[in-house]
């Protein structure tokens, strides 16, 4: 895993792409949780989903923002 000074500020291409890997993993482990447990709930089962959608949504949403100058 790679560090990064408090003073090197990664480009946004390399927030874009760490997004993406964060989004990925956290639908993975939605996906992983909700089959393990067969006896989760409907609505704590679709509560994950849901989370992670909006989660998806705001990181895109502040690169969007992040990008307009």
């Amino acid at each position: 895993m790679d560090t990064q000074h408090s003073d090197q500020a990664p480009d946004l291409d390399d927030l874009g792409r760490k997004a993406d890997e964060l989004i990925s993993l956290m639908f993975s482990r939605c996906e992983e949780r909700i089959n393990r447990t067969s006896a989760m709930p409907d609505a704590h089962a679709s509560s994950l989903a849901h989370a992670a959608i909006a989660a998806q949504h705001a990181i895109h949403t502040f690169l969007v923002l992040a990008r307009i100058r």
